[in-house]
């Protein structure tokens, strides 16, 4: 007797979902949307074109939609664009070999032609670069820089002045051999009295708190009440260029006092403010003495 034949079933291992009618079956996963939930430390680096498709991540949860508005990567991609256009200018200034200063040694001279006769009987003027071109061959140095006074330029002459700048200490010389013979500019220093504490120094260094400089207080900038100077406490306003606290210029230098003449200064100072105002000092005794019981 033949085997009976029997059609071929599929296993339910191979296909578990066979059995299963097409709504229970999953379905195929889709594309993820922007109105996917999806975590917050996700970073979107997404730049949409217009506003309203701005993505927003708000941190009140676990997950956050990106379906609201953000300016975080607006704002970082600004940034990276100014780092961008400025990466050259800072390579620049990197890059840049800073100078380093220099003291030069200036000289004067006077009753400089203004000009000058050739040999084939024409005229040239003197101009700062024929000057320097004269020096070169009068002295074999070649000067930083030659100039023309204000005066000079201003009502010009026959004669004028020019101001030569070296490097270095150089002989007497002249020019054309008709000037004066150069002689050296020494500037004088100058005692700067500071604006912000009327204290004689720079003020650009200065640090302390504004004081008025009538009566030296902190409280106000000016006033009209009785005088006191901050610097030496004398009975006359601080920015007094006549204050015996003042710095002294002595040889070309600025010598400032020291702390013991300071001292010496405002005892004396105090003492003379005293004897000037004795109205406001017994007015101070008063107001100072203990209230009675």
């Amino acid at each position: 007797m033949s085997p009976i034949p029997v059609a071929p079933t599929r296993s339910s291992r191979s296909d578990p979902f066979s059995s299963l009618s097409p709504s229970c079956r999953p379905r195929k996963k889709k594309n993820i949307e922007f109105s996917q939930q999806i975590p917050c430390d996700i970073p979107s680096t997404a730049i949409c074109s217009g506003p309203e498709n701005r993505p927003l991540c708000t941190q009140k949860g676990p997950t956050a939609s990106l379906t609201q508005t953000t300016d975080n990567a607006f704002q970082a991609a600004s940034e990276a664009l100014q780092a961008k256009h400025m990466a050259p200018e800072i390579i620049s200034v990197l890059d840049s070999i800073v100078e380093k200063a220099e003291k030069w040694h200036n000289c004067w001279l006077d009753h400089v032609p203004m000009k000058i006769n050739c040999i084939d009987k024409t005229t040239v003027e003197v101009t700062p670069e024929i000057a320097l071109e004269e020096i070169k061959f009068e002295l074999g140095v070649v000067p930083k820089r030659v100039t023309r006074t204000k005066k000079s330029i201003s009502n010009p002459g026959p004669v004028g002045s020019m101001i030569v700048s070296f490097a270095s200490p150089v002989r007497a010389f002249r020019l054309f051999s008709t000037s004066t013979i150069a002689r050296m500019i020494k500037r004088t220093p100058r005692i700067t009295q500071c604006n912000r504490c009327w204290g004689f120094h720079d003020q650009r260094t200065c640090n302390r708190d504004n004081k008025c400089p009538r009566c030296a207080s902190k409280n106000h900038k000016l006033c009209q009440g009785t005088p006191k100077c901050f610097n030496c406490r004398g009975p006359h306003a601080t920015s007094d260029l006549n204050c015996p606290a003042k710095s002294i210029i002595r040889r070309g230098i600025i010598i400032h006092p020291s702390r013991t003449e300071i001292a010496k200064f405002r005892a004396a100072g105090e003492t003379a403010w005293n004897i000037a105002n004795p109205q406001i000092l017994a007015q101070t005794r008063t107001y100072n003495l203990p209230s009675s019981c």
